[in-house]
């Protein structure tokens, strides 16, 4: 975790290191690989030996709203049951800003 004091990791659910064990198979598809500079990277992964890419979560307040990529393969995750893909899930569908 990049960022592990970011709104999107608080609540409602508190997000840590833990949330990520268990996860199978692909992480995740399609990380970004550039971004605007508004947008945060929160999380960077890897696979053994393989250099960490950071573009799997980024979040930016923009304008009165707030815009979340998310490149985590969450669908496969929760298909699996693994409790922290519900758990980050529902964070993201909670607004972070406050506005």
């Amino acid at each position: 975790m990049l960022q592990p004091d970011h709104p999107l990791f608080a609540g409602p659910n508190p997000i840590t290191d833990k949330d990520f064990g268990g996860w199978i198979k692909e992480r995740g598809l399609y990380f970004a690989s550039e971004w605007d500079q508004a947008y945060v990277p929160l999380l960077a992964m890897s696979d053994s030996g393989e250099k960490p890419l950071e573009g799997s979560l980024l979040a930016a307040e923009i304008g009165a709203g707030s815009h979340v990529h998310c490149a985590l393969n969450l669908f496969y995750q929760m298909d699996h049951m693994v409790v922290g893909a519900f758990r980050l899930f529902a964070n993201l569908l909670t607004p972070f800003n406050g506005k």
